[in-house]
């Protein structure tokens, strides 16, 4: 993974943490990272991953959840939003807060 793609999946998982997820079991993760693939985060009962994908129309960050840990651990999850990978890091902040249902997606408006 390139540095930039690296760094914005890092702060897009500091922001999990920072707005009240947690690491998900460290044998799940273990398993997700045999496969290739970023940790999951735990908040609310979902478990929540975070990936970097270079898209012919520009990098751009999926989230992805579930609500099963079976699931989680093979990386079977749902898409549940996706954003340019280029946002400012404040934009990619309310990204996630929009996830996390923490903030509207009214708010991302032109004019709010």
């Amino acid at each position: 993974m390139a540095d930039q793609a690296e760094k914005v999946i890092r702060f897009v998982e500091k922001m999990f943490v920072k707005y009240g997820a947690v690491p998900a079991d460290a044998s799940l993760n273990e398993h997700l990272h045999k496969m290739g693939l970023r940790s999951c985060y735990v908040r609310n009962g979902l478990y929540y991953r975070a990936e970097y994908f270079d898209f012919n129309e520009g990098p751009a960050v999926v989230i992805t959840a579930t609500d099963n840990p079976s699931y989680a651990s093979v990386g079977i999850q749902d898409n549940i939003g996706g954003f340019s990978a280029d946002l400012p890091e404040e934009e990619l902040e309310k990204e996630v807060r929009t996830l996390f249902d923490m903030e509207s997606a009214a708010d991302h408006e032109p004019g709010h």
